[in-house]
């Protein structure tokens, strides 16, 4: 005989797994951050928060930093591409090299 759920029992099951999204996501959350980071520098955009203060405006003290993370960036995707390459091209052929 199959068994037959009731309203409550649907609560109870709805407020169950919203709680254990809600766990999971406290849980993640630093990584999301770093996963929102990472994102950024992929996509080469200067950190705003870097580039400018509380009020918007752009802060001085710090607005050269994104002048050197940049550069850095693109290398970093430059050495990323030769590595994933060398490990889905046959070995003793050069896809392509990092300088």
């Amino acid at each position: 005989m199959p068994i037959r759920l009731t309203k409550d029992d649907k609560d109870v099951m709805a407020e169950m797994i919203c709680d254990t999204l809600s766990q999971r996501k406290k849980k993640r959350h630093h990584l999301e951050a770093h996963w929102r980071d990472i994102d950024r520098q992929l996509a080469m955009e200067p950190s705003i928060k870097v580039l400018k203060d509380q009020t918007g405006r752009l802060e001085e003290t710090t607005s050269w930093m994104s002048e050197t993370e940049l550069p850095n960036q693109s290398e970093t995707l430059e050495i990323s591409i030769a590595d994933s390459r060398r490990l889905t091209v046959p070995k003793g052929v050069d896809w392509f090299n990092a300088h």
